[in-house]
Order: C-alpha cells, then sequence, then structure tokens
C-alpha cells in the first residue's frame, strides 16, 4: 500500500514453480487478489509476480480476460527484465535487484568479474549495512550459490569477499574444491560444464530427451562444452541440437 490515503495497492507473489493445474488456478487468483484489495482499499492496484524461471514468466506476462471485453494482466519481474552485468554503483543503490540478478543470471557469468563488483555493492550498500551480520551472510550465501562453482571458489579466496561467507556455504565450496581434484581438473571441469548446460536447458523450460542427454554425457571437448553453455543461456523450445 502507498500513501495515506493509499493511492496505489499492490500484492506480491514469488512464483519459483508452476504446473499446468497450477497455471489455471493463477488465472483466477491474480486478477482476484488484485480486485479483492481495489475493493477494500478504494484505489488502483495490482499483483506484482516475481519469478527467475523464464517459462514462469513468459506465463504470468499473458493477459488473462476476465470478462466479455475485458483483460487483465499482472506485474512481472523476471530474468527477461533483470539486467545481467551491473556497476559497483546500480548495485550499492539497488541491492535487492543486484540479489535478484545474481539469482537469475547466475549460471551464465564466465568470469569472476561481474559477480565481485555486484558483491562490492551490495556490502556498501545502506541497506545491507542497517543488517545484522548473520543477515547480511545470508545475502551473501545466496548471491554465492547461484554461481559456477569455480567462480564461487575465486570469490570465498578473495580477502575482500571471503570474510562475508558462512561456514556452511565456505565448506561446501571447499568439498566442490576437494572433489575437483580427486575427479581430476578436466574432468572436474567438464562435469561442471555438463551441470551448468542441464541447469540453463532446464530453467528456459527445455524439456532435455535421452538423446540430448547422452550427447551431452559423451562430449569431452571442452571447447563445445563451453559452446553449448552460452547456447544454452539463450535456449527457446526448440530442439536444443537442431543448430548446435
Amino acid at each position: 500500500m502507498i500513501g495515506k490515503p493509499p493511492t496505489f495497492g499492490l500484492v506480491i507473489e514469488v512464483q519459483t514453480t508452476m504446473t499446468r493445474k497450477d497455471w489455471k488456478e493463477k488465472q483466477f487468483k491474480w486478477p482476484h487478489y488484485a480486485i479483492g484489495i481495489r475493493s477494500a482499499l478504494k484505489c488502483p492496484t495490482s499483483t506484482l509476480v516475481i519469478t527467475l524461471n523464464p517459462r514462469i514468466e513468459k506465463l504470468a506476462r499473458k493477459p488473462i480476460q476476465i470478462g466479455l471485453n475485458c483483460w487483465w494482466q499482472a506485474m512481472v519481474i523476471g530474468p527477461s527484465k533483470l539486467p545481467r552485468d551491473l556497476s559497483v554503483e546500480f548495485a550499492r543503490t539497488n541491492p535487492t535487484l543486484a540479489l535478484l540478478t545474481m539469482m537469475a543470471h547466475g549460471q551464465t557469468y564466465t568470469s569472476p568479474e561481474t559477480p565481485t563488483a555486484m558483491l562490492q555493492g551490495l556490502w556498501e550498500s545502506e541497506l545491507y549495512q542497517a543488517l545484522e551480520n548473520e543477515q547480511q551472510r545470508i545475502y551473501y550465501d545466496r548471491a554465492l550459490q547461484t554461481l559456477p562453482l569455480w567462480i564461487a571458489q575465486a570469490l570465498t579466496e578473495d580477502p575482500m569477499t571471503q570474510e562475508y561467507f558462512s561456514p556452511v556455504v565456505l565448506n561446501y565450496v571447499e568439498q566442490g574444491r576437494v572433489e575437483g581434484r580427486e575427479e581430476g581438473l578436466e574432468r572436474g571441469l567438464e562435469a561442471g560444464l555438463r551441470k551448468s548446460i542441464l541447469l540453463l536447458l532446464d530453467s528456459r523450460g527445455y524439456v532435455t530427451t535421452n538423446d540430448d542427454l547422452q550427447r551431452i554425457d559423451n562430449e569431452h571437448d571442452k571447447s563445445v562444452l563451453e559452446t553449448w553453455v552460452k547456447a544454452a543461456a539463450k535456449q527457446a523450445e526448440e530442439p536444443f541440437f537442431d543448430d548446435h
């Protein structure tokens, strides 16, 4: 609610998963949320859907028919509207948006530079400095867990950032480092690239086939796997290997 008396009302819903049944229900619930508080507040209202899943974002942006000639549409924050690369200055003044950006695009980063800048801006923000130490670590831990393991390792080794991560997350990263040594550096890197491909495809609503999985598992050329990671970041719903 904004203003006294209120001038705008907003219902916020975070959507992480959505089945076909869920989507059918949301087409009735989302307009109902906004119309319900509109009646109570006597002002313009809306429902804001926040999601990090591109498939859910696409559904949430669809107009919903609520009458013969009447359509309603939710407000949506999703990956397509979250900038991938943010400066220290932007993250400092928009810390929540910076965290959402890292959660949406974390697996697509190919170097530590952008995440480092965003974490620095997050640390220097007024919102972050006002939090207790344990609350601060929750922000950092959540951001770190969205990144490729090798970038997370680089950040935890950086004296500028490592002190802000909790022991649990530091142990998670160290375990990944140990497992990487045990498997061998190249095999560990290949496994990380394969996981990134599958995570990116899944986040875009693409259903991998058995043939897809077999081809990814059988590929050992690092440059090819890296190419597929970049392609998966842009993948739509057509067969992945038609063009890659």
